[in-house]
């Protein structure tokens, strides 16, 4: 039952008290299911975003959507960066 279980991780690293990445923890995501999240920022403005470590079937954009169809099943470990206006964070 859980061999087809993908699992997102993150690391969180606070970059500031008055900036929130949501959703904090992604939704779980299935082997060979369509998924898309999209994260956003609470306290800064038109974040653009980036991701490192993302399994090769996700695809992550500027606007923070992360979607595809994950092909792999485990755990990963997953660094979202954002910025905003010469600003940059990082969870």
């Amino acid at each position: 039952m859980y061999k087809n279980l993908i699992t997102v991780c993150l690391f969180l690293a606070v970059v500031s008290s008055t900036v929130f990445l949501t959703p904090a923890y992604p939704p779980t995501a299935y082997q060979n299911q369509f998924y898309s999240v999209r994260f956003r920022t609470r306290g800064m403005d038109d974040p653009i975003f980036s991701f490192e470590g993302l399994p090769k079937s996700l695809k992550g954009d500027s606007n923070g959507l992360v979607s595809g169809t994950p092909e792999v099943a485990g755990s990963f470990s997953v660094l979202i960066k954002y910025r905003s206006n010469g600003e940059a964070g990082s969870k």
